[in-house]
């Protein structure tokens, strides 16, 4: 998303501007284009990860872990949209979310030593 928005963006402002066709619509058909890999490829990651791990093999964990890989390939996808609508170019958009995912990181709990 970093490396695609930026520059598509630039090119549905001309067109918005031409009168082509508005922004929404646009936003929308570039997030349901994008939605199937989003929810195709964590459900292959997870289904690998699943039974190679060795959890429950039952369905119902199976679905729950599916349905929170699908869920979080989706937040992170709203979030790289995040940054990339406010960038003009991707050196820009990687410049600012490197720093705020790195204090995401530091302050989200994930190195928290429980001993």
């Amino acid at each position: 998303i970093f490396s695609t928005s930026p520059l598509s963006h630039r090119l549905a402002l001309k067109e918005s501007d031409r009168g082509l066709y508005s922004i929404s619509p646009y936003f929308c058909s570039t997030i349901l284009q994008d939605l199937p890999a989003f929810i195709i490829c964590p459900i292959i990651i997870n289904t690998v990860l699943y039974y190679m791990s060795g959890m429950d093999n039952t369905w119902s964990h199976y679905f729950e872990f599916c349905a929170i890989g699908i869920l979080a390939s989706i937040v992170g996808a709203s979030i790289g949209h995040l940054f990339a609508s406010f960038s003009k170019t991707v050196d820009s958009a990687v410049g600012t979310a490197v720093p705020i995912f790195q204090i995401m990181s530091m302050f989200g709990g994930f190195f928290v030593n429980f001993t």
